[in-house]
């Protein structure tokens, strides 16, 4: 087990041309080889989208996507996700699990042995910078979308929907938005917490206004004391 001699050439060349007199790529001992070598008991792969790349000259630039040589960008065609960038490309993820069946000689359906697969995620999430603004989660469509997902044991294409597997959700059988007392009205829960944030940040202006007009106003006093104090000064001067 080690890093494939494509990965372990490219950063040597590379770092030789960036001036380092070695790679940056961490080599491992034989002995650390010998170890790991046969300890795995499966491939876990953690798969996000798939992109289109094409030949790019990073220069000297010494960092991941320099290391790669290409720069990449999505089809037009790929189905959007919640994320600008994740797109679903299923073509892609069918390539992959057949060049790690054909790197590492794993083999089943298709030529890929597949036990077990796990959807990301159950429901919304905090997208890092982005918070929940993203939609995520098999619950954002619908928990009959999920049930159809389960029953059809794979997604619906489009061309073959309706399909007899499909769980469609029962007429009126939507509950009406709960209705929360804020400030002593009726609202719904999206109604109050837009309020709510609305007064928070209404506090927050007032807050710094008066923060604001307390500083003007002390820095005014001072100014209107010091020709006083002056005037006083030249008077005691003038007496002797």
């Amino acid at each position: 087990m080690d890093y494939s001699d494509l990965m372990k050439n490219i950063n040597r060349e590379r770092s030789l041309a960036a001036g380092r007199p070695q790679s940056r790529l961490p080599k491992f001992t034989p002995a650390e080889v010998a170890r790991i070598k046969g300890t795995h008991d499966y491939f876990g792969f953690n798969h996000y989208t798939a992109v289109l790349a094409y030949n790019m000259d990073y220069k000297n630039l010494e960092h991941y996507d320099a290391d790669r040589g290409a720069g990449t960008v999505a089809d037009r065609t790929w189905l959007d996700s919640g994320s600008f960038w994740l797109k679903g490309t299923p073509v892609g993820f069918r390539k992959i699990l057949n060049f790690i069946k054909e790197e590492y000689g794993a083999y089943l359906l298709d030529g890929v042995d597949i036990r077990g697969y796990a959807a990301w995620t159950l429901m919304d999430n905090l997208e890092w910078a982005t918070g929940f603004d993203e939609k995520f989660g098999f619950f954002y469509k619908s928990v009959w979308h999920y049930a159809t997902i389960i029953n059809c044991n794979g997604f619906i294409s489009p061309g073959e929907s309706p399909h007899e597997c499909q769980i469609h959700e029962p007429e009126g059988s939507t509950p009406p938005l709960p209705l929360v007392s804020f400030l002593g009205l009726e609202v719904s829960g999206t109604d109050a917490e837009l309020s709510l944030n609305v007064l928070f940040s209404l506090t927050i202006i007032a807050a710094v206004a008066v923060v604001l007009l307390v500083y003007g106003i002390v820095k005014t006093s001072k100014k209107q004391k010091r020709p006083v104090e002056e005037h006083i000064d030249l008077e005691k001067k003038g007496k002797f």
